[in-house]
């Protein structure tokens, strides 16, 4: 993986210390946002209770836990789904989600059987954080992000993911071969806010 290795004091003395105290603090939040700002969860039913709740993993995130909730947040949409729950068939129930956080933690507030029910906007989100998860090489490619892109990108936009993600092993392979530990790249300042941004 590429990293931007930039000197603090360096680019001040060229850019002048608020500009750069900036773009550090934007880099900061960005980075903390991609992990955080995704409210669109997926997962599959852990445990249900007949009592009328249980729990779901959350698996677009590694060791993420799981959420409560309740089967009446499920029947407003999907009443033969809800049905089936309730007569013991949810093992192997997937559902598209976002939580509120109340009393109990972070509760199921909605849910989607499929990508193509999901709304424009948590599309959109999903589609931005798969883009990241195949930039990141640290993460493991899952079976549900493949289908998920097979269904968000077209075939050219998934090609070129592909190749992206490929390119940046061999970088990989290429520097741990030769105990390389960090890679710099030098751009012109004018580039830097959107690499922070964009990456």
């Amino acid at each position: 993986m590429t990293v931007l290795h930039l000197k603090r004091l360096r680019l001040g003395s060229i850019t002048g210390s608020s500009t750069w105290d900036k773009l550090y603090s934007n880099s900061r939040s960005l980075s903390k946002s991609r992990k955080t700002q995704l409210m669109l969860e997926f997962g599959r039913i852990l445990r249900y209770s007949d009592r009328g709740f249980g729990f779901i993993s959350r698996e677009l995130y590694k060791n993420a836990g799981e959420a409560y909730f309740h089967i009446t947040t499920i029947k407003r949409k999907y009443s033969q789904l809800t049905q089936a729950i309730d007569k013991g068939k949810w093992r192997n129930v997937s559902l598209f989600y976002v939580t509120q956080h109340g009393q109990k933690g972070d509760a199921v507030s909605d849910v989607w059987l499929d990508v193509s029910d999901l709304p424009e906007e948590l599309k959109a989100e999903l589609k931005n954080f798969l883009r990241l998860y195949w930039h990141n090489l640290s993460d493991e490619l899952s079976v549900h992000v493949e289908r998920f892109c097979h269904k968000l990108y077209n075939t050219e936009e998934l090609n070129n993911l592909k190749n992206q993600r490929e390119r940046r092993v061999q970088i990989k392979e290429f520097c741990n071969e030769r105990k390389i530990s960090k890679l710099v790249h030098f751009t012109q300042i004018c580039n830097l806010e959107n690499i922070l941004t964009n990456g």
